[in-house]
């Protein structure tokens, strides 16, 4: 996949923006992308998953299931990480997004205006 990006949607790249530090379980997914859009964009957990396991099949994150909880009675949770396409295509994207930026200065001054 040289030099192609690789389409994403809102919902993928925040996941993958919020898992870009460390390896998260789906309430901390959720929390993350709600603080990266200042509470403007939630995403349910059934929706969530819906998305992360689609996520898994294209190659983008990876999952696990942690050890068994005491206090979960016996749930595990399932983590998730940045795999490393998952990476380029969060980096890709960004590179994209910077550079359409930085070629619309009408339409950044109209936005930051506004």
């Amino acid at each position: 996949m040289a030099n192609q990006i690789l389409p994403l949607s809102r919902s993928e790249l925040l996941i993958l923006t919020a898992l870009s530090g460390r390896e998260h379980y789906g309430l901390e997914i959720a929390e993350s992308v709600r603080q990266l859009t200042d509470g403007k964009q939630t995403i349910s957990l059934g929706g969530l998953y819906t998305i992360l396991s689609r996520m898994e099949r294209k190659g983008l994150v990876r999952g696990r299931w942690g050890d068994t909880a005491e206090g979960r009675h016996g749930a595990r949770r399932r983590y998730y990480e940045l795999s490393g396409l998952g990476a380029r295509a969060l980096s890709d994207t960004r590179a994209l997004l910077q550079g359409a930026w930085k070629r619309a200065p009408r339409l950044r001054s109209s936005l930051e205006g506004a």
